[in-house]
């Protein structure tokens, strides 16, 4: 949470990640209200990669234009509500082998 706004990263194995917002009661937050919301992927090594947040009315999230990485690195959205900008960073764990540990 930073300041009234709470933050919901659900990241998706296809890379569409979706962020919900809400306010401190944790009321969904409007999508008219939100401005140049972005979602950028900073791998561990390596250049960053954006993608731009789109409204999802029948999710109620903004939803990532462009696949990104869903392991590994952190993702940060950064978006505006009203006139306060907010930056978030998230930890994405490491990917990990389904297989791993199993006989075949």
């Amino acid at each position: 949470m930073q300041g009234d706004v709470h933050i919901e990263l659900v990241s998706r194995p296809d890379g569409r990640h979706q962020v919900f917002l809400s306010d401190a009661l944790r009321v969904p937050i409007a999508m008219d209200r939100v401005r140049n919301a972005r979602l950028r992927h900073l791998p561990a090594a390596g250049a960053e990669v954006e993608s731009p947040l789109a409204p999802d009315a029948t999710i109620g999230a903004l939803v990532a234009t462009r696949a990104l990485p869903a392991s590994g690195g952190e993702l940060s959205v950064r978006l505006e509500v009203g006139s306060e900008r907010i930056t978030m960073d998230f930890a994405l764990a490491a990917a990990t082998d389904p297989h791993a540990g199993h006989a075949h």
